[in-house]
């Protein structure tokens, strides 16, 4: 009996490292057999409405890059742990702890709800779909605003770390597993043996996107000196899971990220960065040396098509991979259907051409208009300054946000979602 109530207790101090152990071999026998995802995700779903509030955080963090295992299943499933955690956070703060929500934000987010919803143009399940991922934006930034201490930066990107890492080495069951196989193929480069590789998200867009992300959270984290060396260790081993995604975008925004720790370490300690610096140069070549193919392959990624570019938008091209050319046809859309540009054309449009405009700017014009966005980047802005006011962000939240900002130019995130 004494070594069962020790063993309860040790769980219940553990408890966090112990379910995230218990969902990451869940996750792991999901890759061969899909419907695992009705026992794996259940449980999360179970700690999240059971466990403490920033356990809770951690938990969704966790699952966050395991979420594409079982399509749709599983982001469904995800979802309704999200949205289980928003409507317990709420229930504890208006109820037990009486206290008291912002009323203009309120307000904004009420007035972008009815925006959404209000059939201007194409009205269908993409509608409701991304209405209701907006709604959950909004109402997780003002948890933070109203209960800060529930969120814990370094800890919660931590686990994001942790969970990225570890979803890359069990999305390797690909090669093993006819699950997987039959859920998606590999995406291999042209004219190279090299693979992208998406471990489990399907897509290695989607997985180049969450490394850029977190690598810029850890980035402002360990700027503000409030890392350690597992800080570094994570923030490497998740910049090597994003270069084998061979993503354009990321080795840009990377670069950006490293800029801007070795301007911020020169300024700290010179001599000791210096050191570092000329370490990880030699390094760098070395590794250069032996993967030179892979070298290669970023090089002509960047700059093969170089002597092929004959103007301006040949050049823009081939930076963006193409996504110059969508951004114009998109533009060109808008301003020849003024009503669009105005109010419009609904969150379940389909986009302008083939795909969509990869610049969620755009997307965010053509889908809700002048008029629409404006409510969101009011909505938006409202809550971060709220935040601002809770939380003493340091000037080094300027990496994250650029991150962030140069990241939107080239990618759709919610907007493109079509079923």
């Amino acid at each position: 009996m004494n070594f069962v109530k020790k063993g309860l207790q040790a769980y219940l101090k553990y408890r966090l490292y112990i379910n995230c152990a218990m969902f990451c071999a869940l996750f792991l026998g999901n890759c061969f057999w899909g419907p695992l995802s009705y026992i794996a995700f259940p449980l999360v779903i179970c700690a999240v409405a059971f466990d403490t509030l920033p356990n809770g955080i951690n938990y969704l963090l966790f699952c966050l890059p395991f979420i594409f295992i079982n399509p749709y299943i599983s982001i469904i499933l995800f979802c309704s742990a999200v949205g289980i955690y928003i409507l317990k956070f709420y229930c504890i703060y208006i109820f037990k702890e009486k206290g008291k929500l912002n009323l203009l934000i309120l307000i904004f987010t009420a007035l972008m709800l009815i925006y959404c919803v209000i059939p201007i143009g194409e009205y269908n399940f993409n509608t409701l779909l991304k209405t209701a991922i907006i709604l959950i934006m909004f109402l997780s930034l003002n948890i933070i605003v109203h209960k800060p201490e529930v969120f814990s930066l370094r800890n919660n990107l931590r686990t994001l770390c942790i969970s990225i890492v570890l979803s890359a080495l069990v999305g390797l069951t690909y090669f093993a597993s006819p699950y997987l196989q039959s859920l998606w193929g590999l995406s291999k480069l042209a004219d190279s043996p090299f693979i992208r590789y998406c471990a489990l998200t399907g897509n290695c867009n989607v997985l180049a996107m969450i490394c850029e992300l977190t690598l810029s959270g850890v980035a402002y984290v360990i700027m503000t000196r409030q890392a350690k060396w597992q800080d570094w260790t994570l923030f490497a081993l998740v910049s090597v899971v994003g270069i084998t995604t061979f993503s354009k975008t990321y080795i840009i925004l990377f670069a950006i990220i490293c800029l801007s720790l070795l301007i911020w370490a020169f300024t700290v300690n010179w001599k000791r960065t210096l050191i570092v610096s000329v370490v990880a140069v030699v390094v760098a070549t070395a590794v250069g040396f032996i993967f030179k193919d892979a070298v290669v392959v970023y090089f002509n990624r960047f700059f093969g098509s170089l002597s092929k570019c004959k103007n301006f938008e040949d050049f823009m091209n081939m930076l963006t991979t193409t996504r110059y050319s969508l951004w114009q046809g998109t533009a060109q859309y808008l301003i020849q259907n003024p009503l669009v540009l105005i109010f419009g054309r609904g969150l379940g449009a389909p986009p302008v051409g083939s795909i969509s405009a990869h610049n969620a700017y755009l997307s965010m014009i053509y889908q809700l208009g002048i008029v629409g966005s404006a409510i969101f980047v009011t909505t938006l802005v409202l809550l971060i300054r709220k935040l601002a006011q809770r939380i003493k962000l340091q000037r080094f939240v300027v990496v994250p946000a650029l991150v962030l900002a140069l990241l939107l130019m080239v990618e759709d995130t919610m907007f493109f979602i079509f079923f």
